[in-house]
């Protein structure tokens, strides 16, 4: 799985990187997830950048939840407020931003693990 603190620098890594590529370019990255299975370290890279520069509209986009669910599924999180950081009516506050990043990187992780668990029992 990611760590906290692994996750917390690849966040900053992303925010701090000109574009994608840049990010996904450098080789430190993928060291400092590599426990993961080599099938899962790009997307979880590419999941990390999202969210940490496209902010909330990221976290919809890699979680597969519309603004409803994502807000009952994680904590009753103000609907008004998800609108707003959705329309960028206002800005997510950071703590919060990689607070729900991390908490949903894990849910992926999770599912995606389980997949490919599901797919090795099916090859069996």
């Amino acid at each position: 799985m990611l760590d906290y603190l692994t996750y917390i620098v690849l966040y900053k890594a992303a925010k701090e990187s000109e574009d994608f590529e840049q990010f996904m370019s450098d080789p430190g990255h993928r060291e400092l997830i590599y426990v993961m299975p080599g099938n899962l370290i790009e997307p979880t890279l590419e999941a990390i950048y999202k969210i940490a520069n496209e902010g909330f509209n990221g976290m919809l986009e890699v979680s597969h939840f519309d603004v409803a669910p994502l807000c009952r599924y994680y904590g009753n999180i103000p609907y008004l407020t998800a609108q707003e950081w959705k329309s960028g009516k206002s800005e997510m506050p950071q703590y919060i931003s990689i607070i729900l990043g991390y908490v949903i990187m894990t849910d992926i992780l999770r599912n995606w693990k389980r997949s490919d668990i599901e797919d090795e029992q099916l090859k069996d």
